[in-house]
């Protein structure tokens, strides 16, 4: 549905033919942003956390500050960004996506790989946590471009609940939402905002080169957050494959700046800068997503430790 979006936008007989109202285009994002937290907090085990509790606080916040900050600086000296921007690029980007991390993790599980050793759970806890992380922090950031200040309404509406309870019957009504309604217009909608006319070379460059910076950044701080964990440098190696891919949470906020900005052009002057993450926040999707997704189902036979009765096979 992404490229979709960006066909429809970038060929002029689609873009002539399709308008979508920018009110409508604002609500079923922030619609489809409500649906990724919810199930952010639903897809939390509590007892699976209780096990795995010390190394899962480490990894769920240590590698996305680092990518965070890692981006920001990198993206001051690229773009002469204002740090305030680097830093909401820098969340938006230190978010996992679960819709490619989930699924592959499942599979992994199912073949038993790291099972005994608890990696699956640890990454699928680890990520969610990570997810509300980001967005609250990029959320917050946002409000202080927008206001000047923190809106603390913005973080009370980004706290999840649900996480301290297993809702099952709700996590599910929440899949069908996302799968067959809000994912497939996030992502067509996110792709008719990017106008291709409206990137310079450089900055295509320069994204790509901030993007995998962040990423390596990202898969160092998780390898050494990993110390202490009871895990070998190969385990290591694939939690921070696993969360290399992005995509959901990319697609709801990658826009947020340039509404914001479209809300009132007269007021502020960072179009630039909101076109620049509109375009990071595409591009992270179409470069990590499908390679990330490759990657962990490529990586896991050969780093992760089969279940003994199977070695012995």
């Amino acid at each position: 549905m992404l490229l979709t979006g960006i066909f429809a936008k970038n060929f002029y007989i689609t873009s002539q033919c399709i308008v979508v109202i920018p009110e409508i285009n604002s609500f079923i994002r922030k619609f489809a942003f409500l649906v990724i937290l919810l199930r952010a907090g639903l897809g939390l085990d509590s007892e699976a956390l209780k096990k795995v509790k010390i190394a899962c606080a480490r990894l769920s916040f240590l590698p996305s500050t680092f990518e965070s900050l890692g981006i920001a600086l990198l993206a001051f000296f690229l773009f002469k960004m204002d740090p305030i921007f680097g830093l909401l690029l820098g969340f938006l980007l230190s978010a996992v996506s679960p819709a490619v991390v989930v699924p592959e993790i499942i599979d992994v599980q199912a073949k038993g790989l790291g099972v005994e050793q608890g990696i699956p759970t640890l990454v699928l806890a680890s990520c969610t946590i990570n997810d509300v992380y980001a967005i609250t922090l990029f959320t917050v950031t946002l409000s202080m471009v927008k206001f000047g200040h923190v809106d603390m309404q913005s973080i009370l509406l980004t706290t999840v609940r649900a996480p301290l309870e297993e809702k099952s019957i709700e996590a599910k009504t929440m899949q069908i939402i996302w799968e067959y309604f809000a994912q497939p217009l996030l992502f067509a909608l996110i792709g008719l905002q990017l106008s291709f006319g409206e990137l310079a070379q450089k900055d295509v460059i320069y994204g790509t080169l901030i993007l995998l910076f962040g990423l390596v950044v990202r898969v160092g701080a998780t390898y050494f957050s990993s110390y202490g964990s009871g895990f070998n440098a190969k385990e290591k190696c694939f939690i921070g494959i696993a969360w290399l891919p992005k995509a959901t949470v990319q697609a709801a906020l990658a826009p947020a700046l340039l509404d914001l900005y479209n809300s009132d052009i007269t007021s502020y002057s960072f179009k630039h800068e909101a076109t620049i993450l509109l375009s990071i926040g595409v591009l992270s999707i179409l470069l990590t997503a499908p390679f990330g997704a490759f990657l962990i189902r490529f990586t896991a036979p050969l780093l992760l430790k089969k279940p003994v009765g199977q070695n012995q096979i």
